[in-house]
């Protein structure tokens, strides 16, 4: 499995190599042509909003330790002026306040770098509380990460492994691709720290996939040292020596001073191993040299180790013991647990040599000490703890958005079945008020039917009687017109005709 991902990393890295050389000019020009042109418009900004995000970009782009930090002090200085006008309610006061945050966290990044790890914490626990205050989830992702950072400085595994864990777990809720990245590079360098290779190189490859996909020059090149030392650690060296050539020029031309030491120091290592004492001194020395320009504590502690060691070799046991001395001392002053471990179990070796028993034993009591602290069982334990609680809560985050979608789907389905009945039972009343009524009007009709039926046998049983009366007033009348033709006819019978009368008296006038 562990050179499964070796040939992986050694595949991608001959395409990250022609893509960085060709790119860093690019990258270097177009830099300080940014650069130009936020100072003009951070000369032409008329409004505190404004300058704050202006001096912000300026920040971020600007990789001279000696330069970035006076825009962020502007920064902190534009957004506490102002968080003490505004309306705590407001949205300035929300804006102003995230800005006054991340100038805490670019301090609390400063005092790491120069070993000031407890101050360090100080300011990212200031500038994580002010992030949840505003929910503000990038910052919140930040703050875990660079906590992580200064518990390990400390050797505080534990602490450091949750809370990388915990910046992990929100950057995958965001989709911070590039966040994820630095996760998955803090996770490796721990579980190398641990001796857990397999998981050391599983990290390094998620994060160097995703700063290719990203096009990040400066990240790439910690991928490519993390890669390095990986071979190290393998005893492949001449590929060491190669991943970290490729990581120290690409450091030299963004000017990341604090790249370059790493990679010089790494360098170094690479030749004691060889026995090229005289390299090895070489690069620690410039190692040395631009971790003091940067006031790179840490960075100091290990050069100086890397120098005692080398002439430890070549048996001049003063300046061994002159580099271990001051290497332990600085290692102290910032509570660098990996340095004291170190420099004490190098202290050790030189003082037994040179027959100081007594603090050859203290030294080594030291170095036990300091030596469990870092890789122990319990916190090898607590580790794979940490771990599997980061990974059931990130499947039972997945289970629980896989189980409220199949609910959504049930609750659809179940919406669509009950308006389908909802439907059905309409449709069904429909019919039963249709039929009631067909049967109300089937009713009607019969009831219409028979009264019609009665009413004609009424009128029939009428028409009858009618019938039967007429029949009989016909009878009669014809009888009184019988009788009555009858007495007109003897009528007639008695009285003279009219023609008659007539007669005789035109006779008597004539």
């Amino acid at each position: 499995m562990f050179l499964k991902y070796l040939f992986v990393a050694n595949f991608r890295r001959l395409l990250l190599t022609a893509y960085c050389l060709l790119l860093l000019p690019t990258f270097y020009f177009s830099q300080n042509k940014t650069i130009d042109s936020l100072k003009l418009a951070l000369k032409n900004a008329k409004h505190d909003t404004s300058k704050c995000k202006i001096l912000t970009a300026m920040t971020e782009i600007e990789l001279n330790d000696n330069i970035w930090p006076d825009y962020n002090i502007k920064i902190k200085e534009i957004s506490e002026y102002n968080l003490s006008k505004c309306d705590s309610g407001s949205a300035l006061y929300k804006f102003y306040s995230l800005y006054l945050a991340s100038s805490i966290n670019n301090i609390g990044f400063l005092n790491k770098q120069k070993g000031n790890i407890n101050e360090a914490i100080t300011y990212f626990d200031k500038c994580l509380k002010l992030y949840l205050k505003f929910n503000h989830k990038t910052g919140i992702a930040d703050a875990y990460n660079n906590l992580a950072s200064s518990y390990l400085y400390q050797g505080n595994i534990n602490k450091s492994l949750e809370s990388n864990l915990q910046s992990l777990k929100i950057r995958e809720q965001i989709g911070d691709q590039l966040g994820i990245a630095r996760s998955f590079n803090n996770l490796g360098f721990i579980y190398k720290s641990q001796g857990d290779l397999i998981n050391a190189i599983e990290c390094y490859n998620k994060s160097l996939k995703i700063l290719e996909q990203q096009k990040r020059i400066t990240e790439l090149a910690t991928a490519l040292n993390n890669i390095g030392s990986l071979y190290r650690i393998k005893l492949e060296l001449p590929k060491a020596l190669t991943y970290y050539g490729e990581s120290l020029e690409i450091y030299k031309q963004v000017g990341d001073k604090s790249g370059e030491a790493t990679c010089l120091n790494n360098i170094g290592i690479i030749y004691l191993i060889q026995n090229n004492y005289e390299e090895a001194i070489k690069n620690f020395t410039a190692s040395l040299k631009i971790n003091e320009e940067v006031q790179d504590k840490s960075g100091i502690t290990s050069s100086l180790i890397n120098l005692s060691t080398t002439y430890h070799k070549l048996k001049n046991y003063d300046l061994a013991l002159k580099y271990a001395v001051k290497s332990m001392k600085i290692s102290k002053e910032i509570k660098n647990a990996l340095n004291i471990r170190n420099a004490a179990g190098k202290l050790f070796e030189i003082y037994k040599i040179l027959g100081e028993h007594k603090l050859a034993l203290h030294n080594f009591e030291l170095f036990i000490q300091m030596r469990d602290s870092l890789s122990n069982v319990d916190t090898k334990k607590a580790s794979i703890k940490s771990q599997l609680k980061y990974e059931y809560e990130k499947k039972a985050a997945t289970d629980s958005i896989k189980n409220m979608e199949e609910i959504r789907v049930q609750d659809a389905k179940l919406i669509a079945q009950e308006a389908k009945l909802k439907q059905e039972k309409t449709q069904f009343w429909f019919l039963i008020t249709g039929f009631g009524f067909l049967v109300l009007g089937f009713i009607f009709v019969v009831n219409r039917f028979r009264l019609t039926q009665k009413q004609k046998k009424i009128i029939e049983e009428q028409k009858i009687i009618v019938d039967e009366a007429f029949e009989r007033l016909h009878e009669k009348n014809k009888e009184v017109m019988d009788s009555i033709t009858y007495a007109k006819r003897i009528q007639t019978a008695l009285i003279t005709s009219e023609k008659y009368i007539e007669m005789k008296l035109n006779r008597l006038n004539g």
